[in-house]
């Protein structure tokens, strides 16, 4: 790289002691240039390859060429940067006695010429100048096509987002797009770092991966829920004082709600064989659900070295299974769907008693009337 700075594009608002008399708006550096905010433009070209070829523009008012030298206003005109390599292709070009007053008219059209240009007539400018800096391949070589650009320093100059790898099934992206869970695009790397921020508790000396299933929250406990048994309204005050009376009902249905997650090689959607879980109920008042195991691996860590060492050494199809029933049980095991789940249980609790009660209120009607 021939710059004399870092990073040849980077962009600050330092302006150092430049002259009061400055006639030009939003003074920007862009490394070793003194520019306006609005007379710098990112240029890209397609070629071979996946990412296209970058390079900066702008029209430089003064350079600075190193940090203890000062602002030289005789030194303007306009400043090629490649982005891919890092370094300056050419500078001074068209320039005037002193950018003192701003850019000249004749800097913005040919500015405003080089955007517009293709490749072939940017990349014969660039080795026409005779401030030209060899090391650019592409540039060098008279290229037909510019070569493939550098993903990542585009991305640290902040030119593209750093792509995203996507480690996914097929089954788990068609499972994300229907809405129903948040299963986002992403690389194994990504989904190690996922698990390791989620919650976990601690029992005896183990700690595993865990869920909040406990009921400790206002919710709905009339027994009624959408699509559930119809249920008589002229029961409700007995079904608040059965509740009251026999909290062993409430119990019951928490317990029935779980059921399925702690039953022998529950597994998500049937991810696989090697996807079976064994989750158990553990923590203060069996509060939480716990992961003790995945297929054939004990979840059981120590430290969070001991969990991130197992994910890392998991092959990526098991690594994602396991994500994916994470991300599942995030959902299925949030407050409004647990609090569902229990509404669910409660609702045939109270409709096998209603049965009862009709029976029972059957035979006193037929007492009364013997």
């Amino acid at each position: 790289m021939n710059a004399h700075a870092p990073n040849p594009t980077e962009t600050t608002s330092e302006t150092g002691a430049l002259p009061s008399s400055l006639r030009f708006r939003e003074p920007q550096w862009t490394g070793q240039f003194l520019h306006e905010a609005a007379l710098k433009r990112t240029l890209f070209f397609k070629g071979e390859g996946a990412v296209p070829r970058s390079f900066t523009i702008l029209v430089a008012l003064a350079s600075k060429p190193d940090r203890q030298a000062n602002t030289d206003l005789t030194r303007n005109g306009i400043a090629i940067i490649d982005n891919d390599n890092w370094r300056i292709v050419a500078d001074r070009c068209l320039p005037q006695p002193s950018g003192l007053k701003g850019a000249s008219r004749e800097q913005r059209h040919l500015f405003n010429e080089l955007a517009a240009m293709d490749w072939t007539e940017f990349s014969s400018f660039c080795r026409s100048q005779s401030t030209y800096r060899a090391g650019s391949p592409d540039l060098d070589n008279r290229s037909a096509v510019p070569d493939c650009g550098d993903a990542q320093n585009q991305v640290q100059l902040g030119l593209r987002g750093a792509d995203v790898i996507d480690d996914r099934t097929d089954f788990v992206r068609a499972l994300h797009e229907t809405g129903e869970y948040n299963l986002p695009k992403t690389s194994r790397d990504g989904m190690v770092k996922d698990l390791m921020m989620r919650q976990s508790h601690k029992v005896r000396d183990t700690r595993m991966l865990s869920w909040d299933v406990g009921m400790n929250y206002a919710w709905d406990r009339s027994g009624r829920v959408e699509g559930g048994e119809d249920l008589c309204s002229s029961f409700d005050t007995k079904w608040e004082h059965e509740l009251g009376d026999n909290p062993e009902h409430l119990r019951m249905a928490c317990d029935r709600a779980v059921a399925p997650y702690v039953a022998s090689g529950f597994n998500v959607f049937e991810l696989g064989e090697k996807a079976g879980c064994e989750l158990n109920l553990g923590g203060v008042n069996d509060k939480f659900l716990m992961l003790s195991s995945f297929g054939e691996l004990d979840m059981g860590f120590s430290n969070f070295g001991e969990l991130r060492e197992k994910l890392n050494g998991m092959n990526t199809e098991d690594l994602v299974n396991l994500w994916t029933t994470v991300r599942v049980l995030d959902t299925d095991l949030n407050r409004s769907n647990r609090a569902f789940d229990v509404a669910w249980e409660l609702n045939g609790i109270r409709s096998s008693l209603e049965e009862n009660w009709v029976l029972e209120a059957d035979e006193e009607v037929h007492l009364a009337m013997a």
